[in-house]
Protein backbone atom coordinates (compact mmCIF):
# COMPACT_ATOMS: atom_id res chain seq x y z
CA UNK A 1 0.00 0.00 0.00
CA UNK A 2 3.16 2.46 0.30
CA UNK A 3 4.02 1.92 -3.25
CA UNK A 4 -0.29 2.41 -4.00
CA UNK A 5 0.53 5.79 -2.29
CA UNK A 6 3.62 6.77 -4.14
CA UNK A 7 1.69 5.79 -7.41
CA UNK A 8 -1.15 8.39 -6.44
CA UNK A 9 1.07 11.17 -5.31
CA UNK A 10 3.06 10.74 -8.67
CA UNK A 11 -0.23 11.14 -10.40
CA UNK A 12 -1.77 13.89 -8.37
CA UNK A 13 1.92 15.92 -8.76
CA UNK A 14 1.63 15.51 -12.74
CA UNK A 15 -1.33 16.16 -12.88
CA UNK A 16 -1.64 19.36 -11.13
CA UNK A 17 2.16 20.16 -13.26
CA UNK A 18 -0.13 19.80 -15.94
CA UNK A 19 -2.85 22.25 -15.72
CA UNK A 20 -0.35 24.73 -13.38
CA UNK A 21 3.26 25.09 -14.67
CA UNK A 22 4.54 26.49 -17.84
CA UNK A 23 6.52 23.94 -19.03
CA UNK A 24 6.97 21.82 -22.59
CA UNK A 25 3.22 20.70 -22.81
CA UNK A 26 4.52 17.16 -24.43
CA UNK A 27 6.99 16.85 -21.31
CA UNK A 28 3.69 17.18 -19.00
CA UNK A 29 1.49 15.12 -20.89
CA UNK A 30 4.01 12.78 -21.03
CA UNK A 31 4.43 12.48 -17.27
CA UNK A 32 0.79 12.64 -17.04
CA UNK A 33 0.35 9.63 -18.97
CA UNK A 34 3.40 7.32 -17.64
CA UNK A 35 2.26 7.73 -14.06
CA UNK A 36 -1.52 7.04 -14.68
CA UNK A 37 -0.08 4.16 -16.71
CA UNK A 38 1.93 3.06 -13.66
CA UNK A 39 -1.08 3.51 -11.48
CA UNK A 40 -3.38 1.34 -13.37
CA UNK A 41 -1.08 -1.68 -13.77
CA UNK A 42 -0.26 -1.57 -10.09
CA UNK A 43 -4.60 -1.46 -9.66
CA UNK A 44 -4.30 -4.54 -11.86
CA UNK A 45 -1.57 -6.37 -10.28
CA UNK A 46 -2.39 -5.85 -6.90
CA UNK A 47 -5.38 -8.74 -6.43
CA UNK A 48 -3.12 -10.75 -7.45
CA UNK A 49 -0.91 -9.85 -5.07
CA UNK A 50 -2.71 -9.61 -2.31
CA UNK A 51 -4.06 -13.14 -2.41
CA UNK A 52 -0.97 -14.85 -3.06
CA UNK A 53 0.53 -13.38 0.11
CA UNK A 54 -2.71 -15.38 1.81
CA UNK A 55 -2.57 -18.21 -0.19
CA UNK A 56 1.15 -19.27 -1.19
CA UNK A 57 4.01 -18.95 0.18
CA UNK A 58 6.31 -17.26 -2.37
CA UNK A 59 9.77 -15.15 -2.04
CA UNK A 60 8.73 -11.51 -3.57
CA UNK A 61 10.53 -11.35 -6.84
CA UNK A 62 8.46 -14.72 -7.57
CA UNK A 63 5.14 -12.62 -6.24
CA UNK A 64 5.29 -10.13 -7.90
CA UNK A 65 6.71 -12.02 -11.08
CA UNK A 66 3.34 -14.29 -10.87
CA UNK A 67 1.24 -11.46 -10.53
CA UNK A 68 2.01 -9.59 -13.52
CA UNK A 69 2.16 -12.99 -15.70
CA UNK A 70 -1.80 -13.79 -14.25
CA UNK A 71 -2.50 -10.11 -15.02
CA UNK A 72 -1.21 -10.01 -18.34
CA UNK A 73 -3.03 -13.75 -19.14
CA UNK A 74 -6.33 -12.08 -17.60
CA UNK A 75 -5.92 -8.43 -18.81
CA UNK A 76 -9.40 -8.03 -20.55
CA UNK A 77 -11.61 -9.71 -17.60
CA UNK A 78 -9.04 -7.74 -15.00
CA UNK A 79 -9.71 -4.41 -17.16
CA UNK A 80 -13.40 -5.30 -16.78
CA UNK A 81 -13.33 -6.32 -12.90
CA UNK A 82 -11.37 -3.11 -12.60
CA UNK A 83 -13.80 -1.09 -14.11
CA UNK A 84 -16.88 -2.73 -12.26
CA UNK A 85 -15.29 -2.16 -8.85
CA UNK A 86 -14.49 1.53 -9.25
CA UNK A 87 -17.21 2.95 -10.97
CA UNK A 88 -18.65 4.64 -7.70
CA UNK A 89 -15.30 6.84 -8.22
CA UNK A 90 -16.69 7.76 -12.00
CA UNK A 91 -20.05 9.19 -10.38
CA UNK A 92 -17.50 11.57 -8.37
CA UNK A 93 -17.10 13.44 -11.78
CA UNK A 94 -20.94 13.42 -12.83
CA UNK A 95 -22.23 14.38 -10.38
CA UNK A 96 -23.06 17.61 -8.41
CA UNK A 97 -25.37 18.75 -4.87
CA UNK A 98 -27.04 15.92 -3.15
CA UNK A 99 -26.24 13.20 -5.77
CA UNK A 100 -22.53 14.16 -5.23
CA UNK A 101 -23.31 13.59 -1.29
CA UNK A 102 -25.18 10.54 -1.78
CA UNK A 103 -22.18 8.84 -4.02
CA UNK A 104 -19.73 10.19 -1.27
CA UNK A 105 -21.58 8.16 1.26
CA UNK A 106 -21.93 5.15 -0.97
CA UNK A 107 -18.36 4.71 -1.57
CA UNK A 108 -17.85 5.03 2.04
CA UNK A 109 -20.06 2.47 2.72
CA UNK A 110 -19.56 0.07 0.24
CA UNK A 111 -16.88 0.61 -2.09
CA UNK A 112 -14.05 -0.90 -0.04
CA UNK A 113 -15.87 -4.31 0.67
CA UNK A 114 -17.46 -4.48 -2.68
CA UNK A 115 -14.19 -3.77 -4.40
CA UNK A 116 -12.47 -6.87 -2.44
CA UNK A 117 -14.70 -9.45 -2.62
CA UNK A 118 -15.19 -9.26 -5.79
CA UNK A 119 -11.27 -8.76 -6.37
CA UNK A 120 -10.93 -11.98 -4.17
CA UNK A 121 -13.37 -14.00 -6.45
CA UNK A 122 -11.89 -13.06 -9.50
CA UNK A 123 -8.54 -13.82 -8.68
CA UNK A 124 -9.79 -17.34 -6.88
CA UNK A 125 -11.35 -17.91 -9.77
CA UNK A 126 -8.45 -17.40 -11.64
CA UNK A 127 -6.17 -19.55 -9.78
CA UNK A 128 -8.11 -22.55 -9.82
CA UNK A 129 -8.32 -22.39 -13.44
CA UNK A 130 -4.51 -22.62 -13.65
CA UNK A 131 -3.36 -24.70 -10.34
CA UNK A 132 -3.58 -28.69 -10.73
CA UNK A 133 -5.81 -30.03 -8.45
CA UNK A 134 -3.69 -32.82 -6.95
CA UNK A 135 -0.67 -30.16 -6.05
CA UNK A 136 -3.47 -27.91 -3.95
CA UNK A 137 -6.35 -30.13 -2.96
CA UNK A 138 -6.25 -27.92 0.32
CA UNK A 139 -7.20 -25.26 -1.85
CA UNK A 140 -8.58 -26.57 -5.14
CA UNK A 141 -12.46 -25.77 -5.07
CA UNK A 142 -13.16 -24.91 -1.88
CA UNK A 143 -15.71 -22.13 -0.93
CA UNK A 144 -18.58 -21.69 1.46
CA UNK A 145 -20.30 -24.83 1.25
CA UNK A 146 -16.67 -27.03 1.90
CA UNK A 147 -16.87 -24.70 5.03
CA UNK A 148 -20.10 -25.05 6.22
CA UNK A 149 -19.77 -28.97 5.72
CA UNK A 150 -16.46 -29.23 7.86
CA UNK A 151 -18.06 -27.11 10.42
CA UNK A 152 -20.59 -29.80 11.14
CA UNK A 153 -18.05 -32.34 11.74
Amino acid sequence: YFIEGVLIFFLLLNYGAYYFLPINKYMKLFALIISTLFLLVYMLVKPFILVQLMVFKNNKIQLIKNSFLLMISKLIPALFIFIITNFLYALLLIFIGAPLIIAMILIIMFQNVYSSLINVLFVINTYEGLIDKNDYKEIYHKGLKDYEESQDI
